[in-house]
């Protein structure tokens, strides 16, 4: 079984693959972590990819989409702008019904069109999120962070990022960074509370 299999072979990334993919069609989360985690430990550039693809799975499996379709609503809840608010509600309709490759391509446009534009390079962050490309989804947020540091959605986003990857210290310390710019924010400090309550 693949289980013995992994018993005489630990680090083979292509059976804890298998094992990774076989818990997701089983919808075992925890131990689809496990399995992330277990690849991840291996400190090799096809695990760490192997990795996401199993997050990416888990993260559809576990109707995740909605982690990052909420970020984005509150830039819609808060915006003037009727045309921006337009294009979250068409790159929404994407995600929501499993297109996920064609919210990337439909952000990328906008972007592509108004590269200064931060609001559309965090819906572009989103849709690799979802698609579970966490390192360009990374790269965007902090090009975002890096032409505005107060934006705080995309230091919530690059956190929730960390953590999904399981680098817990580089969550907390980007959120230290975080608070250094935004020392009053309600939504930083609660998740600073919920990593002390942790700890």
């Amino acid at each position: 079984t693949l289980i013995r299999s992994l018993r005489f072979q630990p680090d083979n990334i292509d059976l804890l693959a298998q094992l990774g993919r076989t818990y997701v069609a089983m919808r075992d989360w925890p131990r689809t972590q496990g399995v992330e985690q277990k690849l991840r430990e291996l400190n090799n550039p096809n695990a760490e990819r192997t990795a996401d693809v199993i997050l990416a799975a888990r993260l559809g499996g576990q109707n995740r989409t909605d982690e990052a379709i909420a970020l984005l609503d509150t830039i819609a809840a808060t915006t003037q702008d009727n045309r921006l608010s337009a294009q979250l509600t068409a790159f929404r309709a994407r995600l929501s019904l499993g297109y996920t490759d064609d919210a990337v391509a439909y952000a990328k446009g906008l972007v592509n069109d108004a590269p200064a534009d931060l609001d559309l390079k965090l819906m572009l962050a989103a849709g690799y999120f979802v698609s579970g490309d966490l390192d360009a989804a990374r790269k965007v947020q902090d090009e975002i962070l890096a032409a505005d540091p107060t934006y705080e959605a995309a230091w919530v986003a690059a956190i929730r990022v960390e953590a999904l990857r399981g680098a817990d210290q580089a969550a907390k310390a980007l959120l230290e960074r975080a608070l250094i710019v935004l020392p009053d924010s309600p939504n930083l400090l609660w998740a600073k509370a919920g990593n002390l309550e942790a700890a």
